[in-house]
């Protein structure tokens, strides 16, 4: 339920970034036009987070799931079948990072819910390799579908994946018996201050490592066009990239559970990740691929394992952790992507994947320093409260 919800909720941005080529054919959308998309999704979806988090007492894991995957399907469909000109994708765009920013907290919570904290960080990595899989479809879609049947009927299947998910909802969860207080674990009403500070500054650490990886999946294809590869191939290359990034966060959530890490892992992936994003901007085709299929496994592949030691701090204040924490994330998707399109249609696409390259090595070093909170919270009794 965790994997669809996610998949329903962030198809409908990465179908955009992974068929700009072919929607720019049928609607007038430059990149920095691409750019506002993604960032209406991502500024919605921390919108939507931040007040999920805080409302957590009010709403249940059901109710947020069930909310996601309606709000996923009307994005989806109103794409394929009402989005005459690029304004209205702005609005679907929307009503998708809605439904993302809803479905996280509610996903989290289930998974601390009902998994054993020795498997707790795979199942993050799974629900996380979500994302991936999004943009994996999404690559696939170019050669399957936009180059055949035209790349609506792409948003019209998942439209229906999105139905077939809620329903399998309704038809599994049962409504909460307790209240959604109990249900959602919640058992206090003040969270403490060490955790606090230390999921803000997670949440910092978040938003600049997703100004940087969301680039990715928005304009990666659109950047390899400019190196002269084919549409086809660049949609290949993004499945390829989507398939390091499953198995880059599902191995490393294996990892985690055998050996436990903490933010100083993550800060050693966004370094690997900016490192590969820097390659992208050298003048061979060969390394701008390298690039992007690393950057793929390093730069994008840390949000299940902040995911789980988000879990692993908050305890049983996990929704609201996850929503402060996500809305970084999600903070992060809106400025990232809208300055790289404006800077990839003013300065050019190697300046654009430079500057992100820069994001990402900071992000790297204030993950350091978080690590440090995490510390301090475990030095003051707070860590491991869920166990």
């Amino acid at each position: 339920m965790a994997v669809g919800t996610t998949i329903a909720s962030t198809l409908p941005i990465y179908l955009i970034g992974g068929l700009a080529v072919q929607i720019e054919t049928s609607i007038a959308m430059t990149a920095t036009i691409l750019g506002a998309v993604v960032a209406s999704y991502w500024a919605a979806s921390a919108v939507s987070s931040l007040a999920v988090g805080r409302a957590w007492i009010r709403l249940s894991e059901r109710g947020s799931l069930l909310t996601s995957l309606s709000l996923s399907a009307v994005s989806l469909f109103g794409v394929a079948f009402a989005s005459p000109a690029w304004p209205l994708l702005l609005a679907w765009s929307a009503f998708a990072g809605m439904a993302n920013g809803l479905g996280h907290p509610g996903s989290n919570a289930l998974i601390a819910q009902n998994t054993s904290r020795h498997r707790r960080a795979v199942a993050y990595g799974i629900k996380q390799a979500s994302i991936p899989i999004s943009t994996l479809l999404s690559g696939l879609s170019v050669p399957v579908f936009a180059l055949t049947v035209g790349w609506r009927a792409a948003f019209a299947l998942s439209g229906l994946f999105a139905v077939l998910v809620l329903v399998f909802v309704v038809m599994t969860v049962n409504p909460p018996r307790s209240g959604p207080q109990e249900s959602a674990g919640v058992t206090a009403p003040t969270m403490p201050a060490s955790l606090r500070s230390f999921l803000w500054l997670t949440a910092a650490t978040t938003f600049l490592a997703s100004a940087q990886a969301n680039s990715i999946g928005a304009f990666l294809v659109t950047s390899a066009v400019t190196k002269d590869i084919s549409a086809s191939t660049a949609g290949l290359l993004l499945g390829a990239g989507s398939v390091v990034g499953i198995i880059t966060r599902v191995g490393t959530g294996v990892f985690a559970d055998r050996r436990g890490v903490t933010l100083n892992f993550v800060a050693a992936m966004l370094a690997i990740g900016a490192l590969s994003l820097a390659a992208m901007t050298l003048p061979y085709q060969w390394s701008f691929v390298l690039g992007a299929v690393v950057a793929f496994g390093g730069g994008w592949g840390w949000p299940g394992l902040v995911h789980y030691v988000v879990s692993r701090a908050s305890g049983p204040y996990t929704a609201q952790g996850t929503g402060i924490v996500q809305a970084g994330t999600y903070v992060g998707g809106v400025i990232g992507p809208f300055c790289f399109g404006i800077t990839m249609s003013a300065l050019g696409v190697d300046v654009a994947w430079c500057g992100a390259a820069v994001i990402g090595a900071l992000a790297a070093v204030l993950a350091v320093y978080a690590a440090r909170g995490e510390d301090r919270i475990a030095h003051d009794g707070m860590r491991g409260i869920d166990e």
